[in-house]
């Protein structure tokens, strides 16, 4: 295969669905908490799989610093997911499991250097990469046996940089309130970072035996770190101490830290919020049907169900009523009714929070 790797670039419109995306990941997570900080370089984050493609939300509503995904190429063979693995920068992974279906390897060659070296390219820059080291989501906290792919690209890219990269290898502790809930806290936990050098003298002896040396150690310092992760969800949770009380003014309050901003939101937003929760009721109905039927097929990543179920779900049901309102009334009032939908369903979430915030 002669194709070089292409640097992973975001455009204007991959900017604008990652801001999207942002968005809608504050929606079913507005309570989000980071512990513990990331050191500066090129990173490669390593992070348990409780979730499926929301614990990548997870990350990007958390973490400020653009991060890069490694995702499996099948999910490139869907339009939407395609587009959406582009907007954050995703490398595709291709898996030998996966020949012959849509997205798979392609026949010949080795695919999985393409993915490698593309990887490579990033940190050399001083980028940072996420991996889901477990490979297929996994909501226990116990984890399953790690992948080789994140000790075969630090080591690879360190020795490509005469081991003068300063690459880290940083495990990250996922937790979810409710993985299948929206309104609820998402928490990550930074642990200790793995210095990728240290292994140099074992790479240049023996490849594949510090390969897994290190998959050895990045699976210890992992399961460590996850462990820790749970035991801060549980003692931060909703009916807990200061740790999650400060997560929830920082996140849930979205910028109305006054209490005399709060009443007027409340005096204000009354009749629009009523409006935007009666709004989407017949998208919350919609959502509800998809869920029913995509969640039996795929409950391991039922939480990434829901979200697209819900995301869905509220723009037909915006849109039924935005055209239902154009042909009985006018287009004038369609337009105002599929403008207004949506504004007044973000009044009536951000009023809810403040009425939250009162307990």
């Amino acid at each position: 295969m002669n194709q070089q790797p292409e640097h992973i670039v975001i455009g204007r419109r991959g900017r604008l669905l990652r801001t999207l995306i942002i968005a809608v990941g504050r929606l079913f997570y507005p309570r989000t908490l980071q512990i513990g900080q990331l050191p500066t370089g090129p990173l490669i984050l390593a992070a348990n799989h409780p979730n499926g493609l929301l614990d990548g939300m997870a990350l990007l509503l958390t973490i400020t610093r653009p991060i890069a995904f490694l995702a499996k190429s099948t999910f490139y063979a869907n339009p939407l997911m395609r587009l959406v693995l582009q907007a954050v920068g995703a490398v595709p992974v291709y898996r030998p499991a996966d020949s012959g279906k849509p997205g798979g390897p392609p026949a010949g060659g080795d695919a999985n250097a393409l993915t490698f070296a593309a990887a490579r390219a990033l940190l050399a820059q001083g980028g940072m990469l996420a991996v889901f080291p477990e490979g297929t989501p996994n909501a226990g906290p116990q984890l399953l046996p790690l992948k080789t792919g994140i000790a075969r690209i630090g080591l690879g890219a360190e020795a490509q940089a005469g081991w003068r990269l300063g690459l880290r290898i940083v495990p990250v502790g996922l937790w979810f309130e409710a993985q299948a809930r929206a309104g609820t806290a998402a928490l990550v936990l930074i642990g200790e970072p793995i210095v990728v050098t240290e292994f140099q003298a074992a790479y240049q002896h023996n490849q594949e035996a510090a390969i897994r040396a290190l998959t050895a150690h990045l699976q210890e310092s992992l399961a460590a770190t996850v462990a820790e992760a749970w035991q801060a969800g549980a003692d931060c949770g909703p009916t807990a101490g200061p740790t999650w009380q400060h997560a929830r003014a920082s996140v849930r309050g979205m910028g109305w830290a006054h209490t005399s901003a709060r009443v007027l939101l409340l005096a204000l937003g009354a009749l629009p919020a009523l409006v935007g929760h009666l709004a989407a009721l017949p998208g919350l109905a919609i959502a509800w049907l998809i869920l029913q039927l995509l969640a039996r097929r795929h409950r391991a990543t039922v939480g990434t169900i829901q979200l697209i179920a819900l995301v869905a779900g509220l723009l037909l049901g915006w849109a039924i009523i935005g055209v239902s309102a154009g042909l009985l009334c006018g287009w004038q009032l369609g337009v105002l009714a599929l403008i207004g939908g949506p504004l007044a369903g973000a009044i009536g979430l951000r009023w809810r929070r403040a009425m939250d915030d009162r307990r």
